[in-house]
């Protein structure tokens, strides 16, 4: 079984201060939209504050807790299907999610069995630390993808806040996690306000009901963000056709992926073909050894990673890994690749495609799904399709980068426009010569 984790896989690019995913202003508010059971309420509305204050106290980012629903973040708790689009699994599992900037949401699973800073019961493997959860999800909602560091507070998977000798571990930064949030906001010392001021600790009447914050150092080590762009599903005008002598058309698609240029790359059989992702007009076309040196003889499944800008080749029970070279104009394979998957995928798969919040997916027989990590070379999650992806066509083989709420993507034969939102599919599905304009 997976650790317990977060349900927020590496899923956009945090390096440097002019990330795109970050809030446009210092001073930030958040709403508690609903309690826990499992917590006193002033226990919930204080490790929430902690954690933003782990966070303001290396930035010049100030919080402040207002009404319900009136938050720039929102925080709630929710089991199963809670009114996203990405339903928690059950006690265990994935903990929590939140989406990027600027888009505030902060999702507990209700279905875990939360403590504040509880030594005794964290130590019992039966309950999770509510305080860890929170400052880790909190950096999603600033805008922090995963960590490669096991350590840094941003690693996807949940660590115990207790030591061998069963006391209570505070969760606080490291370096990395320093560095990470200061490269988007700067330096600088925030603050924390929860609404009136009234929580245990915030003894300071000289501080307007301001938290202490936390000491930094020490400690232990989807996310999904709409974006304001659009795809639009008829193509948009120009010459039908492959462009620099391409001569065919695929009939059939094994895989699919998008760079961030705007580039697609549509395999088929023994042949790629470069398109053009916002006309879908074919501009080159090379044999698989060519453009994949090294590579698997033919593929099952493409898919790009933005956050490490590796795209993954997936044939039998391997997979293989590129980066683009741009002065050799072709991928050229990772040297940590290929890779067996992992024992979790028990079946081989037969697509894959990069979902909206950010999850690499990998297809399987029967509409199985894996969320998979390559870095980890790990599975985060397993279901089927209908239960995540209800109303998507069955065999889908991968998908061009999605964009809003929609996500295009191919079956074998066909190509088809999928919500998002309203977890509906186009009903036209054009054969794959229509949709790339060729014949």
């Amino acid at each position: 079984m997976a650790a317990p984790r977060c349900g927020e896989p590496d899923v956009q690019f945090i390096t440097s201060g002019g990330s795109a995913f970050k809030w446009h202003k210092n001073d930030l508010t958040y709403s508690i939209d609903n309690w826990s059971p499992d917590l006193p309420r002033d226990q919930i509305r204080r490790a929430i504050a902690e954690a933003y204050g782990v966070w303001a106290a290396v930035t010049p980012l100030t919080f402040r807790e207002v009404s319900a629903g009136q938050g720039d973040i929102k925080i709630k708790f929710g089991s199963g299907n809670h009114g996203d689009p990405w339903p928690f699994d059950g006690k265990g599992g994935v903990l929590a999610h939140a989406t990027m900037p600027e888009n505030g949401a902060l999702h507990f699973d209700e279905d875990e069995n939360w403590v504040y800073m509880d030594a005794k019961k964290i130590a019992g493997n039966s309950y999770t630390d509510f305080l860890a959860v929170a400052i880790h999800e909190g950096g999603h909602t600033l805008g922090l993808s995963h960590s490669r560091d096991e350590t840094s507070i941003m690693a996807p998977f949940y660590q115990k806040t207790v030591d061998d000798n069963g006391n209570y571990v505070r969760p606080t930064l490291k370096s990395a996690d320093i560095r990470d949030i200061q490269d988007i906001y700067g330096r600088g010392v925030g603050s924390v306000r929860p609404d009136g001021g009234s929580l245990p600790g915030a003894n300071n009447p000289n501080r307007g009901g301001e938290i202490d914050i936390p000491p930094i150092g020490g400690g232990w080590k989807p996310t999904p963000r709409p974006t304001t762009t659009t795809t639009t599903w008829r193509p948009s005008g120009g010459s039908s056709g492959g462009s620099s002598g391409s001569t065919s058309c695929p009939v059939t698609v094994d895989g699919i992926a998008q760079l961030p240029d705007g580039s697609g790359y549509v395999i088929s059989g023994s042949k790629v073909f470069e398109i053009d992702a916002r006309s879908k007009r074919i501009r080159n076309e090379y044999t698989l050894p060519q453009m994949f040196p090294g590579g698997p003889p033919y593929v099952s499944g493409a898919v790009f990673n933005p956050i490490n800008s590796i795209m993954l080749l997936f044939q039998g029970g391997r997979v293989w890994g590129f980066t683009f070279s741009r002065l050799r104009g072709r991928f050229q394979l990772d040297p940590e690749y290929p890779k067996k998957l992992p024992s979790d995928i028990s079946w081989t798969p037969t697509g894959a495609f990069r979902a909206p919040n950010g999850h690499q997916v990998i297809v399987g027989p029967s509409d199985q799904f894996a969320v998979y990590d390559e870095y980890w070379n790990q599975v985060t999650l397993q279901n089927q399709m209908n239960a995540y992806f209800p109303n998507m066509p069955s065999g889908v083989k991968g998908a061009l980068s999605p964009s809003g709420d929609f996500l295009i993507g191919t079956t074998l034969t066909r190509a088809f426009e999928y919500n998002t939102r309203t977890r509906t599919t186009h009903p036209d599905q054009r054969r794959i010569r229509e949709f790339l304009g060729c014949s």
